[in-house]
């Protein structure tokens, strides 16, 4: 039985992840988080490294961080302290414990602006915000300390993920709450209707968490998507016909869009490595999600 540990055991795709696990393999989990006890704190060494050293886990997947964009520009050390920092005590807590697999969540949001329609794992590094910033700088570090202690990173960089349990200021769960609750048939849209993103349903996210605990690999950076370009204004329109309104989007010029326009993942090495790909489809995830969203 593979003993794994969980930083970041309450979030939401943890809470995914962790019922996937339990499910569908041979795993002793334990679990770290500071919503759970105050103490279960990544920014604390002497805390991480005592849970680390007690557990004596084969493979660590360092989920915890701060995951919010707009916070990180508002708050940038304190994201810093939590999304690098944290991350630093969590891998030296690795070495002195001798932990052999690592396998951090990092994001598509290091990429930056893209250079091309399918963006792999090679794609120019441009992170345009404090958030991608910190998580690019904890990769770093990640290559850092396995080189020097000789230990297994898998590097997974999420496009847009989604599921059940995510919180609702988030572009899926907003969505569907604003064409529910909007009575005016005409809904105002954020950014231009050639904004895309590339959704994965996080299902198929832990399935590629388990297949990576499965196999043996060494050092690899894996990008995580469906692999499909998906527009916002299509997401809507999904959206409204499974609920089973009559929506006339619009986009405002008031509604200034600072993110990345159009994202879409080259998989092809998620394939290769680990024989895996997005198994849901947009219209099954929405279906999910607006059973979920009521």
């Amino acid at each position: 039985m593979k003993k794994v540990a969980i930083t970041g055991s309450e979030g939401f795709i943890a809470n995914h992840l962790i019922r996937n696990l339990r499910e569908n393999g041979n795993f002793q989990i334990e679990c770290f988080d500071i919503k759970n006890n105050i103490f279960e704190d990544i920014c604390n060494f002497d805390s991480i490294n005592s849970f680390i050293s007690d557990f004596s886990p084969d493979v660590v997947i360092h989920l915890a961080a701060n995951p919010d964009i707009p916070s990180s520009v508002l708050y940038s050390k304190e994201d810093l302290e939590i999304n690098t920092g944290g991350t630093i005590n969590v891998l030296k807590a690795c070495e002195q414990s001798s932990v052999k697999q690592f396998i951090f969540a990092s994001t598509a949001q290091v990429y930056g602006d893209p250079q091309k329609k399918l963006m792999d794992e090679g794609h120019p590094i441009n992170p345009l915000s404090p958030y991608a910033i910190s998580k690019y700088s904890a990769e770093n570090y990640i290559k850092f300390y396995a080189d020097k202690f000789d230990f297994n990173y898998t590097i997974f960089r999420f496009f847009n993920i989604y599921g059940e349990g995510q919180i609702e200021l988030v572009v899926f769960p907003s969505l569907i709450n604003k064409i529910r609750k909007n009575e005016t048939g005409v809904l105002e849209m954020y950014g231009s209707n050639d904004d895309s993103r590339d959704f994965v349903y996080v299902g198929d996210l832990c399935d590629a968490f388990r297949l990576a605990l499965d196999k043996k690999m060494e050092n690899e950076i894996i990008n995580i998507g469906s692999g499909y370009e998906t527009f916002i204004l299509d997401l809507a329109k999904e959206i409204s016909k499974q609920i089973g309104k009559r929506i006339e989007f619009k986009y405002s010029p008031n509604f200034i869009n600072t993110k990345l326009n159009r994202m879409q993942a080259d998989v092809s090495k998620a394939k290769e490595i680990l024989n895996w790909e997005s198994q849901t489809s947009l219209s099954d995830g929405v279906k999910r999600m607006v059973s979920f969203y009521k």
